[in-house]
């Protein structure tokens, strides 16, 4: 794909300098002699001038959600204990933690969800400070050993380039099959090797060079692949050392940074560790490891061991995790190793508070910390990977005590891309820092809302269902309150009334124009079944009797398949049925055909007013569910269910339930199982199906129910019931568990104007009708009318 054997031969074996760049270019800036990095020897490894070759793994903060936690560093260090043997590599790790302001790419949609995306994006950034933590792993491979020899074979350049092309490429091999190694290893993560990038223009963007840069300039800039020495790629920034401070400059902008030297740690505590890396400061953890003999560092550590015994203070060998110095079975890698902590400010005055809130926290984990000055620079320059001749004072180490600082945030964090649907839906908050809200945990995004009247759940729900339209989801909602009815029409969506009062009603359904088909088939033995016993179970006799009816309609033409035709046959049932035939208390509902157009974008239905007829519900809401599948392409698609419960009189039994919601999944459906209800939802048969299906719970505040049943029924532990018990409706927080992990996040937009459309009531909701009936349907019209009326 890449062409690089001319480039390496004109960059790193042409004898003519002129080629690579000019003199007076070299007597201005003498940054050659710092920055290793000479040219890329292909398209995901650089070449040192010294002979070194560096490829670089990089991983991502919040990038993507982990099913079952995993210790990041434990696994980096798993990977260098596995090529322990192999003294020919190095390793420069990194722990990147800088500010970053998420937004998601959001596309225009509708004039509401736009509105109220760029006012939560305003609200969040004014709000919240937030940063993003990334490690990068550098692995860097040894240089050619020169001696006598080679001043003899020196003497033919032909030989002598032949001898490095040769180890080059062996090298290469080498660094190579460690990198995919470690990405193997790295691969329950997000993890990519940096290399080069195709830009529209057609020229290549390094994102090596990037990375390098940016550890000399701390400055994201673009680096294109060019015909130079790459030690110049930060050449118009302008670096000065000071005693213990370091300047980068440019035209624009500036940045101060120390570096602290980190004294030997071994870092026990990961969640102790985690905790100090949060920092609401700019700041690179760098990690130098040089793998060594084993030998040579147990002759050392022995005699120190030694002394130890002879003086009976085991507990201070044991502190220094001595015995793995001296392990005779050679378990342990050795390395060399050293830590430094750059802290990177725009002022000198947040500088210094930044050094206090770092020292401060490193104290708490037991790391001491020195401020380096008169080696500053030396190590300022050993921070870019293979640049050895800086690296200085460097302490040896067993590996399985390395990888110190090789963290990423281990709190719940969701996942900010690479989901089944893409990038995150919405970010909340918890404690300042970001949580990106997905439905899905693997492959599964079925969750279950839960809180009382007033706790805001409703205002939540259909946030993020405004959220969820960047990617263009199809929204179906079953209102049972009728709050939803404003968010449904400034969506542009539909929405149905259902009422069992002829009079009252618009809705209609007529389940009997459907084709022949196995699925259809059950479909109607399972309206015929509601509408004739309701939720009574049936024996043999009267499921043969429902299939014959089942046979005698689909042998009416559908063409000539009349009310009247179908009163007929339905009439054979028995008395259950006379509801729905002739003059019956429901028969307008299904005379009418269908009332719903299923290829809109939104659709709400409020089934409020007959939540109290269960076999008006069970009928309708049976066919609506079933019916639907035929409608849905496998796109993403929502479905809403307020009050939950009454899937018990929907779906008579477990199997009926778990076959549906599998159908929803395969078909791209997410189903939001909701309820104002604790007692009701609790007391259901529903919540017993559901705990296999759903991945995400979310909890509102002042959900009172005992202990013992909400551990039970929602599959939470009791520390998780004591924190949701916790959660404040005044600080607009709730409860989230997705998979394993729970949090107590917060959407704090109660005082903005949006609020009086996502939750309704009935005052609002005749604003909004006044609205409409002042300037028509048009969302764009009636809805700041809607807002001057309702503030």
């Amino acid at each position: 794909m890449f062409s690089f054997k001319s480039l390496v031969n004109n960059l790193v074996f042409n004898t003519d300098d002129n080629n690579v760049h000019d003199k007076d270019h070299r007597t201005k800036d003498n940054r050659i002699d710092f920055i290793s990095a000479a040219c890329h020897y292909n398209e995901n490894t650089i070449l040192n001038r010294n002979g070194e070759l560096v490829q670089i793994v990089k991983i991502e903060g919040y990038a993507s959600n982990i099913e079952e936690y995993k210790d990041v560093r434990e696994i980096i260090r798993q990977s260098i204990i596995e090529i322990a043997e192999c003294l020919e590599v190095s390793f420069w790790i990194y722990t990147v933690r800088k500010h970053h302001t998420f937004d998601s790419q959001w596309v225009a949609k509708d004039k509401f969800s736009d509105e109220l995306h760029e006012m939560y994006k305003v609200h969040t950034n004014q709000e919240y400070d937030t940063y993003v933590t990334e490690l990068y792993i550098a692995i860097v491979t040894s240089h050619l050993q020169e001696n006598i020899k080679s001043l003899i074979k020196a003497l033919s350049f032909k030989h002598l380039k032949k001898i490095h092309k040769e180890f080059l490429c062996q090298k290469f091999n080498v660094l190579d099959k460690v990198t995919n190694n470690i990405l193997d290893n790295l691969k329950c993560f997000h993890v990519k090797k940096l290399g080069l990038l195709l830009t529209d223009t057609g020229n290549y963007r390094s994102e090596l060079l990037e990375f390098l840069n940016y550890l000399v300039t701390f400055r994201h800039d673009e680096c294109f692949l060019e015909r130079k020495n790459n030690a110049y790629i930060s050449s118009k920034y302008k670096i000065d050392m000071g005693f213990n401070t370091f300047r980068i400059t440019d035209n624009d902008s500036k940045k101060l940074g120390t570096i602290l030297g980190i004294k030997e740690y071994l870092g026990l505590s990961s969640n102790a560790i985690n905790i100090c890396l949060q920092q609401n400061c700019e700041f690179v953890v760098v990690e130098i490891i040089k793998l060594i003999n084993s030998k040579n560092v147990m002759k050392v550590f022995k005699k120190q061991a030694d002394i130890f015994r002879i003086s009976g203070d085991q507990k201070l060998s044991q502190v220094m995790c001595l015995n793995d110095f001296v392990n005779t079975d050679n378990e342990f890698g050795f390395c060399e190793h050293k830590i430094n902590f750059i802290i990177i400010s725009d002022t000198i005055q947040m500088l210094q508070r930044n050094i206090v809130s770092i020292v401060a926290a490193l104290s708490v984990i037991g790391a001491i910390s020195v401020r380096l000055d008169l080696s500053m620079e030396d190590n300022f320059w050993s921070h870019i990977p293979g640049n050895f001749p800086f690296v200085l004072n460097m302490r040896c180490c067993v590996v399985k005590h390395a990888c110190v600082f090789a963290m990423l945030d281990n709190f719940s964090v969701g996942a900010l891309r690479y989901g089944k649907w893409g990038e995150a839906i919405s970010i909340f908050f918890s404690h300042n820092k970001p949580y990106f809200f997905n439905f899905h945990v693997q492959n599964y995004g079925h969750c279950l809302f839960m809180g009382p009247h007033n706790s805001s759940m409703t205002v939540l729900i259909n946030f993020i269902l405004s959220e969820s339209r960047k990617i263009n989801t199809k929204i179906i909602l079953c209102d049972y309150s009728g709050k939803s009815v404003i968010f449904a029409k400034a969506l542009c969506g539909k929405y149905y009334r259902i009422d069992y009062k002829a009079n009252n009603n618009i809705f209609s359904f007529y389940p009997f124009n459907i084709e022949d088909c196995a699925m259809n088939r059950n479909i109607m033995a399972g309206i015929l079944r509601r509408m004739n016993y309701a939720t009574k179970l049936i024996n043999d006799e009267e499921e043969k009797l429902i299939n014959k009816v089942v046979d005698d309609l689909f042998a009416i033409p559908i063409e000539i398949r009349t009310h009247d035709k179908i009163s007929e046959c339905l009439s054979v049932l028995g008395q259950g049925v006379n509801d729905w035939i002739n003059e019956g208390e429901f028969s307008h509902l299904i005379r009418s055909g269908n009332s719903i157009n299923f290829i809109e974008d939104f659709i709400g239905i409020n089934i409020g007013i007959i939540i109290n007829k269960p076999k008006c519900i069970s009928v309708i809401m049976y066919y609506f569910f079933n019916i639907l599948e035929a409608y849905l392409d496998g796109s993403p698609t929502i479905l809403v269910i307020y009050e939950a419960w009454i899937m018990d009189i929907i779906f008579l039994s477990k199997d009926e339930f778990d076959n549906w919601v599998h159908r929803m999944g395969q078909l791209n459906v997410v189903i939001i199982f909701a309820s104002e209800s604790v007692h009701a939802m609790t007391s259901s048969k529903t919540i017993g199906y559901l705990n296999k299906h759903i991945e995400t719970r979310v909890f509102m505040p002042n959900v009172v129910t005992s202990g013992q049943l909400s551990m039970q029924t929602f599959g939470l532990s009791r520390q998780e019931l004591n924190v949701m018990f916790q959660i404040s409706e005044h600080k607009s927080q709730f409860f989230i568990k997705q998979g394993s992990t729970s949090t107590v996040l917060k959407l704090d937009i109660k005082d903005k104007k949006e609020v009086k459309v996502l939750s309704a009531t009935r005052e609002s909701i005749q604003y909004m009708y006044d609205a409409i009936k002042e300037k028509g349907e048009n969302v764009e019209d009636w809805l700041p009318i809607f807002y001057s009326k309702s503030i």
